[in-house]
């Protein structure tokens, strides 16, 4: 899902930073952030979790959902 995420930064139809935590390097964020599941996307604002979308999804479906999340924040 990263490479996806970011196409989607490069083509700017998501426009927020994004970063790759790879989970076995990460053990600690991994259990501050409560991913249970790989892939997860977690959007972070002001500090706290907005949103989170977990599983192999496609472009529209993380289009969307970011779309949505963002409209919250």
């Amino acid at each position: 899902m990263w490479g996806l995420l970011q196409q989607l930064v490069q083509d700017r139809t998501v426009q927020v930073p994004a970063i790759d935590l790879e989970v076995s390097q990460n053990p600690e964020e991994v259990r501050r952030l409560g991913i249970t599941l790989v892939p997860s996307l977690v959007l972070i604002h002001n500090g706290r979790e907005a949103s989170r979308l977990t599983g192999e999804v496609g472009a529209v479906t993380v289009t969307s959902w970011m779309q949505a999340a963002m409209e919250t924040v």
